[in-house]
């Protein structure tokens, strides 16, 4: 399953997050299943190896990939060129992710985590119809006092 946590409030961010991970650790082993990657660091060859890789005593495996969407976003400002030779350059970095997460095993639970990123960022476009989508806005001026009255 593939999961999109993005937008400004990083607090709703790592709140989702928590509460996606907890929902997955039936067992207790989630811990020693779940891999952190940085998209600047990695491959979509790398993300896609350790997503392939069955989970080690336990039901489920958790990958989280942070900063692909601004990685995707951020190629698509820089190659008009290829762009326009058809090829969009925001996305061709991780093309291979977007064709493995159609396939990607029921027993792995891959997160992409990412700040405020635009609403025509190519890979949440390409992984949008395949993937739950979290967008975390922080709350409004209006809303902000009986956010907090919520949470106390």
């Amino acid at each position: 399953m593939l999961h999109i946590i993005y937008g400004a409030d990083s607090f709703a961010r790592r709140e989702a997050l928590a509460e996606l991970r907890a929902s997955l650790d039936e067992d207790g082993a989630l811990a020693t299943n779940t891999m952190t990657l940085r998209a600047a660091d990695s491959s979509a060859a790398e993300v896609i190896a350790v997503c392939s890789t069955p989970p080690f005593l336990g039901n489920s495996r958790l990958v989280v990939l942070e900063g692909a969407l601004k990685q995707a976003q951020g190629g698509a400002k820089q190659g008009r060129r290829k762009k326009a030779e058809g090829e969009d350059p925001g996305l061709s970095a991780w093309a291979g992710l977007v064709e493995f997460a159609g396939s990607m095993p029921e027993t792995t639970f891959l997160v992409l985590v990412d700040g405020v990123v635009a609403k025509e960022n190519p890979l949440l476009k390409a992984l949008q119809p395949l993937s739950a989508v979290h967008a975390c806005v922080p709350p409004g001026p209006k809303e902000l006092a009986g956010w907090a009255q919520a949470r106390a």
